[in-house]
């Protein structure tokens, strides 16, 4: 499994329910242990601890966990849908950060007693929120909250920036059959995820206007053609990037002559490890898609604690 699936189930399920960030399962509410030995099973929520200042402590983590680098000297338990739990166990962890959705394997950390929490995101309040959750469990409140801060300082700052500017419909698709030649299915961010929030801060428009509560549409070819984007970005993972090249990536368009965005050019490939991570660098995927739409839009980033995540 590809981690731009992982990144598809994660945070494009398509689901109406209100997800956020929660505990599920916590054995010891009363007495909540200090936390010493974490396993986190979540790439964003990884990133979000040693953003945090508590990589020493993380003692296992799921393979698509890359970021930083740090985290690639960590012992490697599986995935998150299958974790090698003998490895879990001998770590004993008093922390286990899982996906919000993982109801079905609650009874699997409960033979580890250790606290769960879930992170899942489907709006941008869900990764700000999830930031402030893991800080309170693990003490660090403060330093959650300035991270937090730092993202919304740096909202506003877009948000200032494109101001008046003419605002593009933007097609953002991120899963299909890439280098086949041709357009089939392709999933494309709905009006219910935090991408669709992301291209309204900046500066753009979300040119899927159908069923607000999905998160994560499929549409054919005909669809793109109704939709007639006047901007595609295609969110594609590294490992796709590395073995096809960008221009048989986009020759793929070429059987939609007539589409707008093909037309003037305006095909994007966004393939930075982090574009389909919903955690502290999200700052940087706001970047990148406001240089995909106002590309002479300049956004100066603060001296805050998210300019220390590199």
């Amino acid at each position: 499994m590809t981690l731009t699936i992982i990144v598809a189930v994660l945070c494009f399920s398509n689901s109406k329910a209100s997800a956020q960030p929660r505990v599920f399962f916590n054995p010891q509410e009363e007495e909540r242990p200090h936390i010493s030995r974490i396993v986190s099973l979540v790439p964003a929520a990884t990133e979000i601890l040693f953003a945090l200042g508590l990589g020493e402590k993380i003692k296992g983590v799921s393979t698509y966990c890359r970021f930083p680098e740090a985290a690639l000297k960590i012992d490697h338990i599986g995935d998150l849908y299958r974790p090698n739990l003998e490895k879990m166990a001998a770590i004993n962890p008093n922390l286990i950060v899982v996906h919000g959705s993982e109801y079905q394997n609650k009874f699997l950390y409960r033979k580890l007693n250790s606290q769960v929490i879930g992170y899942e995101v489907h709006r941008l309040s869900h990764i700000l929120d999830g930031i402030k959750m893991i800080g309170d469990y693990v003490d660090k409140r403060t330093q959650a909250q300035a991270i937090v801060e730092d993202i919304q300082l740096h909202i506003e700052e877009i948000q200032t920036k494109t101001q008046g500017l003419r605002r593009p419909r933007v097609l953002l698709t991120f899963m299909r059959d890439w280098g086949r030649g041709e357009i089939g299915e392709i999933y494309i961010a709905g009006q219910h995820s935090y991408f669709n929030e992301i291209l309204d801060i900046a500066g753009g428009e979300n040119a899927y206007q159908n069923n607000k509560w999905i998160t994560s549409p499929v549409i054919s070819a005909e669809g793109v053609l109704s939709i007639n984007p006047d901007i595609i970005i295609e969110l594609v993972p590294p490992e796709t990037s590395s073995k096809l090249t960008r221009e048989q990536i986009l020759k793929d368009w070429d059987m939609l002559p007539t589409l707008k965005a093909f037309q003037e050019k305006q095909i994007y490939l966004f393939d930075a490890e982090y574009a389909g991570i919903p955690g502290p660098r999200i700052v940087r995927v706001m970047d990148d898609i406001v240089h995909f739409i106002h590309p002479h839009v300049i956004v100066q980033r603060g001296d805050g604690p998210l300019n220390k995540v590199e």
